[in-house]
């Protein structure tokens, strides 16, 4: 089962959506994405407005592949990669710091906030192309063991 390489706008889509913490439902021959809060958030309990996206997966379960967000071990190292590349060298002290101590995303975020604008739209770039670059090796991924299963 080969499909096409997901286009720019899909991974984008995908990107966005799981950033915002939601689990996305890719079908693997209509391509259809559907979104519903990810159940493994805590902060997403409620899952009142998603019924037709639900129902559809529980239809054809075997239809779609589910990209979940990120793992935090690997969000942690993509804002280790950020703090090693940021030239400033207070605020690359600073980031670095924050991720040493307990709570790692907050006060990463904590720092950032009080950085200049610039740092944060270059966090924003940095994190949304990573993000990318995790869908597309997630879509490789059940690519190839779904073509293992055949």
């Amino acid at each position: 089962m080969s499909l096409d390489k997901l286009t720019d706008a899909e991974v984008n889509e995908i990107a966005d959506n799981l950033d915002s913490s939601f689990a996305v439902y890719f079908h693997k021959t209509t391509r259809v994405m559907l979104f519903v809060p990810d159940e493994n958030n805590p902060n997403f309990m409620d899952f009142d407005g998603y019924e037709a996206e639900l129902e559809a997966i529980e239809a054809d379960p075997k239809g779609y592949w589910r990209f979940a967000p990120m793992p935090s071990r690997e969000r942690y190292e993509v804002m280790s990669n950020f703090s090693r590349q940021v030239n400033h060298p207070v605020l690359r002290r600073e980031l670095e710091a924050a991720l040493r101590k307990p709570k790692p995303f907050r006060r990463f975020k904590d720092v950032l906030l009080s950085a200049a604008d610039d740092y944060i739209r270059d966090w924003n770039d940095f994190e949304f192309k990573a993000s990318c670059d995790y869908v597309r090796r997630a879509y490789a991924d059940m690519q190839e063991a779904g073509e293992e299963e055949e």
